[in-house]
């Protein structure tokens, strides 16, 4: 933490620094810390990988709302790419918003295939809507397009969230 915030008296310009200390920040599960770098790093420069990180600690924060904002920018300014639904989903999902989530998903499935995030976390809100069926219809694709280790966190997630039953 100092080291970067020694770099910024050099440099208070690199939002690219900026989003190294939020990064810091959010894995120590500092995400107001996290979120004020972020912050700084769109003022700096409203990319949307820097807007994506921001929407991230607003997730973690609670603040989805915020999120959202941050993930529909992403969307206007970058139609194409992924990440703006990626983020949307996320935040829907957190919310229990899952229909809601699995359509951002798949709208970032159709934009980059081999997004896996996406793949996983739309099984997730299968299951958390108790949707087994199409949750192990998503851990079968996981192990089609070769992600066995997703396809397993998946089906662990399943099993968590719907145990077997004693008949």
């Amino acid at each position: 933490v100092k080291a970067y915030q020694s770099a910024f008296t050099i440099d208070p310009y690199r939002d690219d620094i900026r989003v190294k200390l939020g990064n810091l920040y959010f894995s120590q599960e500092k995400y107001e810390e996290a979120r004020a770098q972020y912050a700084e790093a769109v003022r700096l420069n409203p990319s949307t990988v820097n807007r994506y990180s921001l929407g991230q600690a607003y997730i973690e924060l609670g603040r989805f709302a915020e999120a959202q904002n941050q993930y529909n920018e992403i969307q206007r300014l970058a139609p194409r790419e992924a990440g703006g639904y990626l983020g949307m989903g996320l935040a829907y999902s957190r919310q229990g918003k899952h229909e809601e989530a699995i359509r951002q998903f798949k709208e970032a499935i159709s934009r980059d295939g081999a997004l896996y995030d996406a793949y996983t976390q739309m099984g997730y809100s299968h299951a958390d809507m108790g949707d087994m069926e199409s949750a192990q219809n998503t851990v079968d694709t996981l192990e089609r397009l070769g992600q066995a280790d997703l396809a397993d966190t998946l089906s662990r997630y399943m099993y968590k969230v719907d145990p077997p039953k004693m008949m």
